[in-house]
């Protein structure tokens, strides 16, 4: 942790991913490593994992699952990790990274994947750089291992009936739910239920392997380049 600052200034400057496990920096190479070791029973990825408050609770309560937490601001990124460092936590990777890019381009399957409450991007002219599009649907979901789960939360009705529109696309069982049997997960979601919003929570369970998505690749590159409606 001595070289964070330094690590970030490089990461920027690179474009490249920073990532903690069992305390200490690791290389890129080494995830390979980490990820072929048979101990794990699961692969559980959250993105945007924030200060860590819910996967880190995961990693705790499952020591034979493997946990990654993905997060795209430094600031948050350096509590999460130091305090995945403080509680000695084998079985939890945090990464400061874009998450379509490295889950893309490093994870090789997720058997659950946790979105919560990403930024909704509310202005009509800043909406198409929600994370949550076609093409990083795809991504996310080609990763998620047949029978895995996604489980989603936003506070922000339009982003989340958009999403449902674009998970229509996939092969996937979606169940909307009205609260998780686990209780509140995120520092947001207490937030927001303490404020009485209506928090839109589902499931989306992969039911088949091939094809990825029901909509073939151009047309949804289409849809979504001119945003139109995905129906």
């Amino acid at each position: 942790m001595v070289h964070i600052l330094q690590l970030l200034g490089n990461a920027q400057s690179m474009k490249k991913s920073i990532v903690y496990f069992q305390g200490r920096e690791v290389s890129l190479s080494d995830l390979t490593a980490i990820f072929s070791e048979k101990q794990y029973n699961l692969i559980e990825t959250e993105i945007g994992a924030g200060k860590g408050r819910y996967i880190i609770n995961l990693a705790q309560r499952f020591p034979t699952n493997l946990y990654i937490a993905i997060e795209n601001s430094f600031k948050f990124f350096s509590i999460l990790t130091k305090r995945a460092s403080k509680k000695n936590l084998q079985n939890l990777i945090s990464v400061f990274s874009d998450a379509s890019y490295f889950i893309h381009t490093f994870i090789p399957k997720i058997d659950v994947l946790h979105i919560y409450f990403p930024d909704p991007w509310p202005k009509e002219r800043h909406s198409k750089r929600r994370i949550l599009n076609v093409t990083n649907v795809n991504i996310f979901l080609s990763k998620l291992t047949l029978g895995g789960t996604l489980y989603f939360a936003s506070d922000f009705i339009p982003y989340a009936e958009s999403f449902i529109k674009v998970l229509k696309l996939f092969n996937v069982e979606i169940q909307l739910l009205d609260k998780w049997e686990d209780g509140l997960r995120t520092n947001y979601e207490i937030k927001y239920e303490k404020e009485k919003r209506t928090i839109i929570r589902l499931k989306a369970i992969k039911t088949s392997l091939t094809p990825e998505t029901t909509c073939h690749f151009i047309k949804c590159a289409y849809l979504e380049l001119y945003n139109k409606d995905y129906d």
